[in-house]
C-alpha cells in the first residue's frame, strides 16, 4: 500500500465542513498522529508534506478551518508562530477574561500551600504579617528570612497575594 492510500485510509470526509477528519490515533490535543518515515508526527503536517513538500523548520502548519482533526490539504497553510497566534486571536479562540479557566472553573485553581509551587505555608504568612506589624522588620529582611522576593512580601502584607486574613497597609518603609 502506498503512503497516500495508507494515510487516507485513516480519514473520513465531513460533508458539512469539507474537512477530511483523522480517524486514526490522536494526541491528547486532538491532532492526528501518523507514523511517517520512521517517526510519529502530526497527521496534518504529513498531509501538508504529501501535497506541498518539506516544511521549513521555523514554520507551523495552521488550519483555516480550526479543526485539529482536519488533514484536508486545502484547509492547511504554512505560517510562522506569530501567524498562528494572530490567526487564533482574530478568530477569538484565545480564552481570556470571563472565558479564562481560572474564571470558569475557580475550584480547579489550587490556592495557598495546596499549590505545588508555593514556597510558603499559611503559618509562614501569619508570621510574616505579624513580624511586619511589629515594625521591627522591613520587607527586604522578611524576604531574606523566608526565601522569597521583596515583591512577594509586599504583595502578602498589602493583601494582593495570600489575601485571607489581616491586610496591612504600607507603613512607609520597605
Amino acid at each position: 500500500m502506498n503512503i497516500y492510500d495508507r494515510f487516507f485510509s485513516k480519514t473520513k470526509l465531513n460533508p458539512l465542513t469539507n474537512c477530511i477528519e483523522w480517524q486514526g490515533g490522536k494526541y491528547f490535543t486532538g491532532y492526528g498522529a501518523f507514523r511517517f518515515k520512521g517517526k510519529t508526527t502530526c497527521a496534518h503536517r504529513v498531509s501538508f508534506k504529501l501535497f506541498n513538500g518539506d516544511i521549513p523548520c521555523d514554520k507551523y502548519i495552521c488550519h483555516h478551518c480550526d479543526n485539529p482533526q482536519c488533514v484536508n490539504p486545502q484547509h492547511l497553510f504554512l505560517g510562522t508562530p506569530a501567524d498562528n497566534i494572530y490567526d487564533r486571536d482574530i478568530k477569538g479562540r484565545q480564552a481570556s477574561g470571563a472565558r479564562n479557566g481560572s474564571k470558569t472553573h475557580p475550584e480547579a485553581t489550587l490556592r495557598g500551600s495546596a499549590n505545588g509551587n508555593a514556597k510558603l505555608t499559611e503559618k509562614n504568612i501569619d508570621s510574616i504579617r505579624k513580624l511586619y506589624c511589629t515594625q521591627k522588620y522591613f520587607q527586604r529582611e522578611l524576604a531574606d528570612k523566608f526565601g522569597v522576593s521583596q515583591t512577594q512580601i509586599h504583595n502578602i502584607v498589602v493583601g494582593k497575594k495570600w489575601a485571607n486574613g489581616c491586610i496591612i497597609t504600607n507603613k512607609g518603609g520597605s
